[in-house]
């Protein structure tokens, strides 16, 4: 055993610890408040912690869904390619027994998708920051209209009656 271990270290040793030592899955609030005041931890460090958690939390959900909306826009884009080019392909090829004039249209569109698809399997860790924030902004204000709207004007009225 070493004399002095850095933080990282320390939470990551105490964090298996936790987890050899105990059948639970879950622990009540009360139950990590007095984990805490073992550790010497006050209870502002630990609310603040929580706070910061939950954060977290939240922006890692929100990642989450900002990726399955990126690849689902992607997803789209593929599929209209494959659609289109294939319409186009099925009508040169009825008309000219070839795929001459198609060829323009595949081409320039299949190097824009293998693009598209590079950026968002790969994308920049600035770029990427951008526009999840630009999503979670509009996002945000989406969902403050949409509330807004609610209150402000009356539920719709049934048209069976």
């Amino acid at each position: 055993m070493a004399d002095r271990y850095n933080l990282e270290d320390v939470q990551e040793i105490l964090q298996r610890a936790i987890a050899r030592s105990t059948t639970q899955d879950e622990f009540s609030a009360q139950q990590l408040q007095e984990m805490a005041a073992e550790l010497g931890i006050t209870t502002e460090q630990l609310q603040a912690a929580e706070t910061d958690w939950r954060t977290l939390q939240l922006q890692r959900q929100d990642q989450t869904e900002f990726d399955q909306r990126r690849w689902q826009r992607w997803q789209d884009q593929a599929i209209r390619f494959l659609v289109v080019n294939a319409g186009l392909m099925a009508l040169n090829w009825i008309t000219s027994q070839g795929l001459g004039w198609s060829l323009y249209v595949l081409v320039p569109w299949t190097i824009g998708l293998v693009l598209s698809f590079w950026q968002t399997w790969k994308p920049t860790p600035e770029v990427y920051e951008k526009e999840f924030q630009s999503w979670r902004r509009q996002r945000q204000l989406r969902q403050s209209l949409g509330r807004w709207i609610d209150r402000w004007l009356p539920p719709a009225r049934s048209l069976n009656r």
